[in-house]
């Protein structure tokens, strides 16, 4: 994981008039403390804050389920990360085409009776930063110190589903319940969570809009499904 990071961090040293510091770059000893220092107290905060984050993706995951259960599909929209909306746009031909998409699969939904009857964000699972960007106004940029990151959070989630359709065997609706998850991605610039759908996205996709994510981070993700209840 650590050598992508660096290998991104060369890159920027290159274009930038910054002089980015890494932690294997020579220093006077005074500034080799200093840095020692300021990394030990920025990884007990990042730490510290960790369980704070999770449960913060929890909460705005299950906001967005309740949003979805009322059938507010505009706020779906607009709470999807920006990457992925962009990309999703392009292949849609457009914004209002991808609104137009939502609004055609909620009307057939409701034509069919098929209705969400329940929402629930779990216990977020795991976390990675993401997304760096450096500080700004600094001469000497250290890392990670003077970078922010976003955070990536993966929320499972569980929807019970109702259908129109009757059940011969029980003489009601078929209903069944489906596991996915939730990707939740804080950017400490705008100071808010946006989203991406676990069961639209794959692990090529997190990786191409997250480049440092490991291809074992697959491992990781809820695997979904769904069954009868």
């Amino acid at each position: 994981m650590i050598k992508p990071i660096l290998c991104l961090l060369v890159t920027l040293t290159v274009a930038s008039a910054q002089q980015i510091i890494l932690p294997n770059d020579k220093m006077e000893p005074a500034e080799r403390a200093n840095y020692k220092q300021r990394v030990g107290v920025f990884q007990a905060e990042r730490i510290r804050r960790e369980p704070l984050f999770m449960e913060s993706a929890q909460m705005a995951t299950q906001k967005l389920g309740d949003a979805i259960l009322k059938g507010n599909m505009d706020f779906a929209v607009l709470k999807m990360y920006p990457r992925w909306k962009k990309k999703q746009s392009i292949l849609v031909g457009g914004d209002g085409n991808m609104l137009k998409k939502f609004a055609h699969a909620a009307k057939l939904m409701r034509d069919s009776g098929t209705v969400i009857t329940d929402f629930k964000a779990l216990r977020a699972t795991e976390i990675l930063y993401v997304r760096m960007e450096k500080k700004k106004g600094l001469t000497k940029v250290y890392y990670p110190v003077d970078y922010t990151f976003q955070k990536l959070v993966v929320v499972p989630t569980v929807t019970q589903i109702r259908f129109g359709k009757i059940d011969p065997a029980t003489g009601k609706p078929f209903e069944v319940e489906k596991k996915s998850f939730q990707l939740a991605i804080y950017d400490e610039n705008v100071k808010d969570w946006s989203f991406i759908d676990g069961s639209s996205v794959s692990i090529n996709d997190i990786r191409n809009m997250f480049p440092t994510v490991p291809l074992s981070f697959e491992k990781k993700l809820p695997k979904g499904g769904a069954a009868k209840f």
